[in-house]
């Protein structure tokens, strides 16, 4: 990429074209920098980073791409917050150390809890409160086709034969309250893991929460510290050495 960007003067990734121009400046990394380091005690300046407005959102604010074992990473934010640091209920701070949680959590493969965490730097209590909610694009279309169906079912009641409606108006309340279920359980073993990590960490339970892989977070849950949380010669045991009841 850096090869390209330098002698082409752009690159393409996942059919998005990025452009050296429209790379983020250092300087722009310094308050979700900061953010990211009170929070979860990393940092994560070396990641490539651009301003670019891709054709699959109007609302666009902003996503991570990193693709493993090379761990090849970067991220992308609307093109506005070149100039601006808002935009409609969007931060440029915000946006940047969103990403940068998933760009540094990308080598633990982890999906339940990744929003939960990068919606922590959020500024905002409500998006804080219930980002989370949605893991995956999946989750958003299974809500928006729960009332896709209600409206053809509606248009089709009119129009064609009756139906049973009453049906059709508890799909989208089913699904969303499926959801919310779902995203409550897993708000609840995040912070019976948190309690489990504060025997041994104290305040900085969450910054290794943060470095804590699905099935560990889960074991956590349970009340029991993984060995792989404590296993010697390892990257991320030499941090966690450091921070054990600081």
């Amino acid at each position: 990429m850096e090869d390209a960007l330098s002698k082409d003067g752009h690159y393409e990734v996942e059919g998005i074209e990025v452009l050296s121009r429209d790379r983020i400046k250092p300087s722009f990394f310094e308050n979700a920098n900061a953010q990211c380091l009170d929070l979860f005690g990393f940092a994560a300046d070396w990641v490539p980073a651009f301003f670019i407005n891709p054709s699959f959102s109007y609302l666009f604010g902003g996503c991570s791409f990193s693709f493993l074992p090379d761990f090849f990473a970067m991220f992308i934010i609307r093109r506005t917050f070149k100039n601006s640091q808002r935009w409609l209920f969007y931060g440029r701070d915000e946006l940047m150390a969103h990403e940068m949680c998933h760009v540094a959590r990308a080598p633990l493969m982890s999906n339940a809890y990744e929003e939960t965490f990068a919606y922590c730097t959020s500024q905002s209590s409500f998006r804080k409160c219930i980002g989370g909610i949605f893991l995956s694009q999946w989750d958003s279309f299974l809500l928006l086709g729960s009332t896709f169906v209600l409206l053809l079912a509606q248009i089709c009641n009119i129009f064609l034969m009756q139906l049973p409606m009453w049906i059709f108006w508890l799909l989208p309340p089913i699904v969303l309250a499926w959801l919310v279920l779902r995203y409550w359980k897993l708000r609840r073993r995040m912070s019976k893991a948190h309690s489990t990590l504060e025997t041994k960490y104290g305040k900085n339970a969450t910054k290794v929460l943060f470095r804590c892989s699905d099935d560990e977070i889960d074991a956590l849950a349970n009340g029991t510290i993984p060995d792989a949380l404590t296993a010697p010669n390892t990257a991320r045991a030499i941090v966690l050495q450091q921070w054990e009841m600081q």
